[in-house]
């Protein structure tokens, strides 16, 4: 019964799944029994499962492969076509706040004839707002829209996850129509919200760490703390899952294995889970512990798979589209791993300590079994790390292995300070000491980890990944076969594809030059590569995040550091990437224009340059760079006004001209045209975002039937209309950062491949 549970739940997920990439319709249809084989293959290679019984091991898998079908597709189109009435008008209506106001945005239900929606809506309010809190009833005029993928970002997935089937933004104030409170509903929200803020008194500088460690909050970290969590690989430490509860649940069992203890340990997970907001990571991991402590309470012994099976279900039964949040996808598979390998590589790894006396063996036991947790967990979502993030962490394992110890004693040790404040706040400053100390400790790690060399592995490659694939195939296929010495024979194939993948990418990297517009938002960066150099051109951006962004894309691609750093405009470093790119030590030399900005900006970045030992050319008139096989030319021409002193970047390889003109305004593009010889243009990107007045219509009919990359936001007046139009006349293919996210162009043989 339990095996045919296990492989039930598998078949739900497949169809769920077909259902939020392909929708529910045709092509759901065609893709289908696809996902279905592939969910009874994964099904075959579980050791806990004896697949002799065929008909009735069919039968389950058919039976819920077609019922949760049939419920996603119920689910979706119900309230699909609920809210669709609503989707593209602009109308007043009353809305009843279902959660705090962040970051400027509302998470509202809409009230009919009183009645709230069943689903969410998430507003942005670009207007004045009264006090709102979960409860709260306000009416508002409103333009709602459906939420749609793009290239950039999974809208449509990412928000139906959370029961999300409306977004847009308020026109006008909104008028209070009640005030909220806590309810049996809602309590929760309240006491996350009074916990946060307790946080932030107890634990001072440290408060943004310990907000994402105990409950899941990253809103205060900065863009480089998360790049350098990731890059050391332990980014799932911040996102609230099995991990925090089971630090929960073995901290109130170490008062002893009574009834009335466990029934404190359920009641722990219930209250945790609220607090965290009832994410699916967590209520995944609050369902296994539950069962498994009911099951103590009646005697019976506890199954993992089929706990892990019903946790699924009853997340699939609440929300089938629960099934596209990434947290869900990496939690289940991180714990689907350690039932499956985990045990076995455990043993293998302590078996040469047992010998030991019981002191270092029981260290190294316990070492051994975080190696193990360790590893297993990371092979099983290795490949949704590859793609979601395009980089893999290659000291995660070392990394959480360490850090480990650390974290559990930080999040004990802040829990208990928390309950302790609340009694009396004094007294819980006297553990929040401690937890201060670990929470710098662990900073300070995560920065060393992600700071080593080679700690990243970019899989921005279809060489990389197809190396990493074929080891995936081979180890899947030599356990399925059951082949002697597996272990030896997987590792022998990975390396094999690596190297050859590696050999053939360096032969068919020494020709081509790759362009990489990064989505860095309100903003400008573009990266260009040519036989192992690479050179950035502006790293800036009005909204912030510019380093990060670039610094993401340079792992992505294997690049540790920048040969050259252009920037063709200094801008304060509220906008400007570039002095943070210097301070990690990812540049390698630096030219700025001579005289664009403000002098003390220029000043401030000259400076830091020099104190990390980064040569700097300051370029007052035209100069030429060659990296690679490639020639750059940086042009300053005359100027004044908001562009003046700003420079352009013409890059030229094996007939191929690039042609970025950063901040330079349009009249300053003619004269540069007029005195300059400037070649016929393959790939032209947008001055200024695409913003009027920054591309000159003539360098437009220069790139005639080329390539335009517009870099910058979703709003109305970027990129302008008029830029829109002259390309369309000239038959300029458009590309736009803000809908596609990152733009690769790649030149090879005299020819231009835009990589989607």
């Amino acid at each position: 019964m339990r095996k045919h549970f296990f492989i039930a739940a598998a078949a739900a997920a497949a169809a769920a799944l077909c259902g939020v990439l392909f929708g529910s319709g045709p092509v759901f249809l065609l893709i289908a029994p696809l996902a279905g084989i592939g969910a009874w293959c994964i099904c075959r290679l579980v050791p806990a499962l004896d697949l002799r019984g065929f008909p009735r091991d069919a039968a389950a898998f058919f039976i819920g492969f077609c019922a949760m079908a049939l419920w996603f597709y119920i689910y979706t189109e119900t309230l699909g076509a609920s809210a669709a009435g609503y989707a593209g008008s602009c109308t007043s209506v009353e809305l009843r706040a279902a959660d705090f106001p962040s970051e400027g945005n509302i998470t509202a239900r809409v009230l009919t004839d009183g009645k709230p929606s069943p689903y969410l809506v998430r507003l942005k309010a670009y207007c004045d707002l009264p006090e709102i809190e979960p409860g709260t009833v306000i009416r508002a005029k409103v333009f709602f829209r459906s939420p749609e993928d793009t290239g950039r970002f999974r809208s449509k997935t990412y928000f139906r996850a959370e029961n999300i089937y409306l977004t847009g933004y308020l026109t006008e104030d909104a008028a209070l129509v009640s005030e909220g409170g806590a309810t049996f509903f809602n309590w929760h929200k309240y006491v996350r919200r009074a916990a946060l803020s307790r946080c932030s008194e107890l634990f001072g500088d440290n408060a943004f760490l310990m907000r994402a460690l105990l409950f899941g909050d990253k809103s205060g970290f900065s863009d480089e703390f998360s790049s350098d969590a990731s890059s050391a690989g332990v980014s799932h430490i911040f996102a609230v899952s099995g991990m925090h509860l089971s630090f929960c649940v073995s901290a109130v069992l170490l008062l002893g294995k009574r009834r009335w203890t466990h029934f404190t340990a359920i009641a722990t997970v219930l209250i945790f889970m609220a607090v965290t907001g009832f994410e699916p990571s967590v209520v995944r991991s609050g369902v296994m512990q539950i069962t498994v402590l009911t099951a103590w309470l009646l005697g019976r012994d506890s199954d993992s798979y089929s706990s892990l099976a019903f946790s699924l279900v009853l997340l699939l039964c609440l929300n089938p589209c629960s099934i596209g949040d990434i947290g869900l996808q990496f939690s289940f598979c991180a714990v689907l791993g350690i039932l499956m390998t985990g045990e076995k590589l455990r043993e293998k790894l302590s078996a040469p300590f047992q010998k030991l006396s019981k002191f270092p063996s029981k260290l190294f036991r316990a070492a051994a079994n975080a190696a193990a947790v360790s590893i297993s967990s990371a092979v099983f979502t290795a490949p949704l790390t590859m793609l979601y993030f395009k980089k893999l962490s290659l000291v995660s394992v070392f990394s959480n292995i360490l850090l480990s110890w650390v974290t559990s004693a930080v999040f004990v040790l802040g829990m208990v300070s928390l309950l302790v404040s609340c009694i009396w706040f004094p007294l819980g400053l006297i553990p929040a000491f401690f937890v201060r100390l670990g929470a710098e400790v662990l900073e300070i790690m995560i920065h060393f980890f992600a700071r080593l060399p080679f700690s990243v592995l970019g899989t921005d490659g279809a060489l990389v990944s197809a190396a990493i694939l074929a080891a995936y195939v081979s180890g899947i296929l030599l356990f399925a076969l059951k082949v002697r010495r597996p272990a030896l024979k997987t590792a022998a194939a990975a390396l094999g594809a690596a190297a050859l993948s590696l050999a053939l990418g360096f032969v068919l990297l020494r020709g081509e030059l790759r362009v990489t517009s990064v989505d860095v938002g309100m903003g400008s960066c573009t990266l260009l590569q040519n036989k192992g150099a690479a050179v950035a051109v502006d790293c800036t951006s009005s909204t912030g995040g510019a380093a990060a962004a670039l610094t993401d894309a340079m792992q992505a691609k294997n690049i540790r550091k920048l040969d050259l750093l252009i920037v063709t405009n200094v801008t304060s470093p509220d906008s400007s990437g570039a002095d943070e790119l210097i301070g990690s030590g990812r540049v390698r030399r630096l030219a700025l224009a001579a005289y664009s900005g403000e002098r003390s900006d220029a000043d401030a970045l000259i400076s830091l340059a020099e104190s990390r030992g980064v040569p700097v050319d300051v370029i007052s008139c035209d100069t030429a760079y060659l990296f690679g096989e490639a020639r750059l030319s940086v042009f300053v021409p005359l100027s004044s006004g908001s562009s003046r002193g700003t420079a352009a970047v013409l890059c030229e390889y094996g007939g191929a001209s690039v042609f970025i003109p950063g901040y330079t305004s349009a009249e300053s593009q003619r004269r540069l045209l007029a005195t300059r010889n400037i070649p016929e243009l393959e790939l032209l990107f947008a001055g200024n975002c695409g913003r009027d007045s920054f591309t000159a219509p003539e360098l437009l009919r220069l790139s005639e039937n080329g390539l335009l990359v517009i870099s910058g936001s979703e709003k109305k007046d970027v990129p302008s209309p008029v830029l829109l139009s002259d390309a369309e006349r000239l038959g300029l293919k458009t590309l736009r950062t803000s809908s596609s996210g990152d733009v690769g162009i790649v030149f090879r043989r005299g020819k231009i491949y835009i990589k989607d």
